[in-house]
């Protein structure tokens, strides 16, 4: 069960083989050591000067997550079942609402509670947001396992804003609601929006899409989940 988890956040590329030699894999790192194994470059994780299975990209991710699920307390695995927030420094810091992360909280929720997955609902320029998401992703590389956070958000590419479940951003482009994609009713448009909003989410470290899609009650009250009473 954890060991699927854990095949996301442990898929950091895959290496083709050249001639029958993996190619090497683009490494980006902070603070964890590097090691050189075979003429190959990885990452030292857990900094015990050795490569252990969970950190050999030449693995399958289903052979590295297994190997760093055997290697982690109870409590760490109890901390892979929680989807946090990512915590901000704003007025509305509950909801994570904010321009800027509190990275004081970031390190408590990865390095004390062992939180790994967050949603983030942060505000701002997508270069800044992108080197918001890396200062995350530097403290996890300096974690006990150096594991990667795999960061969410709610839906940031339509005009309705609805507090806790969608964001009403300017740094992303902006398109119709669900509501006016099926109006249009256009395959290619709608592949083509998907497509969009894949590639600004890499860019500013986003690689989970919540996207739920909202409908109206009879009470006319917006509903989260992804069907209607009707």
């Amino acid at each position: 069960m954890h060991s699927s988890f854990f095949s996301l956040a442990l898929l950091v590329c895959s290496s083709a083989a050249v001639g029958g030699v993996p190619e090497q894999a683009i490494l980006g790192h902070r603070s964890a050591p590097l090691l050189t194994v075979d003429g190959l470059t990885f990452k030292d994780l857990n900094k015990n000067g050795k490569l252990d299975p969970y950190e050999d990209w030449r693995l399958p991710a289903d052979v590295r997550a297994a190997d760093l699920v055997e290697r982690m307390t109870l409590e760490e695995l109890a901390g892979l079942m929680v989807h946090g927030t990512l915590p901000s420094s704003g007025p509305l810091a509950p909801l994570g609402v904010g321009n800027e992360y509190d990275l004081l909280k970031v390190r408590q929720f990865i390095e004390e509670d062992h939180v790994n997955t967050f949603i983030t609902r942060l505000n701002g320029s997508a270069e800044f947001f992108a080197k918001q998401n890396n200062e995350v992703q530097a403290i996890a590389e300096s974690s006990r396992w150096g594991i990667p956070v795999p960061i969410s958000s709610d839906p940031r590419h339509h005009f309705e804003q609805v507090l806790g479940a969608t964001m009403h951003d300017r740094a992303f482009s902006m398109w119709p609601e669900p509501l006016g994609f099926a109006a249009a009713n256009d395959t290619e448009l709608t592949r083509r929006f998907g497509d969009v909003v894949r590639r600004e989410y890499e860019a500013v470290g986003i690689r989970e899409s919540l996207a739920p899609h909202f409908c109206r009650r009879k009470d006319r009250r917006p509903s989260c989940s992804g069907w209607c009473r009707r």
